[in-house]
């Protein structure tokens, strides 16, 4: 039974995976389907990429030789901007919402999910959009991030490395300062989003799939600030 297999080969990751599952109210099963279908499906698109096959999500029918293949790690906007990306390239990783930078530690469910897209065949970049569930950790941070990073370019080699800043609710200042020094000190591409528009009460929320239904707190973008964001991410690495 694949359950006891798992137990047998990884007791820790049995373990971790066992955990998620009870925070999200859901099964171990259901967890680890999720995570086979996430590495399925980084496999399926790098292989069309890679053949210059027909499959195209941004020409059906067409070859895809030079469709660049980005690794998109995150919480929340990760996932939101994730369907205006492929409008610029294959789009493959692992991003969940509400989820700190420790949910990506070695061991986990997410790291070993992004580890499974970054070694399903060569990419032309890493973009993480994380950072929102960490906004009052900003001294540890960077620490954090440097060993996400070395993990991501150890397990594969992604020509340039985009970190996106946070959007603009207030008290994230700290943080957003702290993104763009980081970024400047270790020659990262840098796209900012706190001047883009935020989800209000009524609004279609892209992350959630539902309507927003307001309050102090809105992280968000709207559809058509994740529009604007995927352009921005794709002129700085064109």
């Amino acid at each position: 039974m694949p359950s006891f297999i798992l137990r047998q080969l990884d007791p820790e990751f049995w373990a971790k995976v066992q955990a998620k599952a009870a925070a999200e109210g859901t099964t171990v099963k259901a967890v680890i389907l999720r995570l086979l279908a996430a590495w399925l499906a980084a496999v399926v698109v790098l292989m069309v990429a890679a053949c210059g096959g027909k499959g195209s999500p941004l020409a059906p029918g067409v070859a895809t030789a030079a469709v660049p293949v980005w690794v998109l790690s995150g919480q929340s906007n990760a996932v939101g901007v994730k369907g205006a990306l492929e409008s610029y390239a294959t789009i493959v990783g692992a991003e969940e919402g509400s989820a700190g930078i420790s949910a990506w530690a070695p061991g986990t469910p997410l790291w070993s999910a992004l580890e499974a897209s970054l070694r399903a065949g060569p990419v032309d970049a890493f973009i993480w959009w994380q950072g929102e569930n960490d906004r009052y950790n900003v001294d540890s941070y960077p620490a954090s991030l440097d060993n996400l990073i070395a993990r991501v370019t150890t397990t594969q080699h992604p020509t340039r490395i985009v970190l996106c800043g946070l959007g603009g609710m207030a008290g994230y200042e700290d943080f957003r300062a702290m993104q763009r020094q980081y970024a400047a000190s270790r020659g990262l591409l840098f796209v900012p989003s706190e001047d883009l528009p935020r989800t209000q009460a009524g609004d279609y929320d892209t992350p959630s799939g539902s309507i927003w239904p307001g309050g102090d707190y809105n992280p968000h973008l709207t559809v058509e600030g994740y529009k604007v964001m995927a352009s921005r991410i794709n002129a700085v690495l064109r």
